[in-house]
């Protein structure tokens, strides 16, 4: 069985003035305290992305999953649409007048059953060589800067981090992060793209610490 990433991904890069505007419709108007690892503390809406999330997005998902998505005072959040039936949600991050911040989606992934170093090696490739292509190919002066191994929700995670030119906001940090579920060969993986002009960072730890996809994906859980 050949490993695959399930989607093409379409990321939209842009948080232009009418897509954070004219989002595909309104984040859920529950807001939750997630602990996450770490005694991480979130606050923000809560998503519960599962079969009913799916079947009124019209998406295909084979691998339920939770998440907080941060709120709060200073910023814009836009739930926005995705294309695809596999790039199953994604959330964007602008400044109040509507210059892009940061944005992160969470797209599905087969990896096959196996001993976890080899489903963490396949994981590896497919992020650095796949996702990495595709994420930046309308890009300038793409920068692939690692590739390692970190824990999310408590499992072996996969995490590839790098730059790259936007000629609309300049240098962009990348940050994709491959999930294989513990049980299943079907998982997702989340790309972050961020703005060093208005989030800038001193050393890629502060993707996971410093940036709003980073507490996100500290309260990822698979559901089942």
């Amino acid at each position: 069985m050949k490993p695959a990433i399930a989607v093409p991904v379409v990321i939209g890069l842009v948080v232009a003035l009418a897509t954070a505007a004219q989002a595909e419709e309104k984040p859920p108007a529950t807001y939750a305290y997630t602990t996450g690892e770490d005694n991480y503390l979130v606050v923000g809406r809560s998503y519960r992305i599962d079969a009913a999330f799916a079947k009124k997005r019209e998406k295909t998902l084979k691998a339920p999953f939770r998440f907080t998505a941060p709120t709060g005072k200073g910023f814009l959040i836009a739930d926005q649409r995705t294309e695809g039936a596999n790039n199953v949600v994604k959330i964007a991050y602008a400044t109040p007048d509507k210059k892009f911040i940061e944005n992160f989606q969470f797209s599905s992934l087969t990896v096959p059953l196996g001993p976890e170093t080899e489903r963490l090696d396949t994981t590896a490739a497919l992020m650095a060589k796949d996702v990495f292509a595709m994420a930046t190919r309308s890009y300038k002066d793409p920068v692939r800067d690692g590739v390692r191994r970190i824990e999310v929700g408590g499992r072996a995670a996969i995490e590839v981090f790098g730059r790259y030119i936007d000629p609309a906001n300049g240098v962009m940090y990348l940050r994709i992060v491959g999930i294989p579920h513990p049980g299943s060969p079907h998982g997702v993986f989340m790309v972050a793209n961020i703005s060093r002009a208005r989030l800038p960072l001193d050393n890629p730890d502060q993707l996971a610490t410093r940036t709003r996809s980073g507490a996100a994906l500290k309260t990822f859980k698979y559901l089942e």
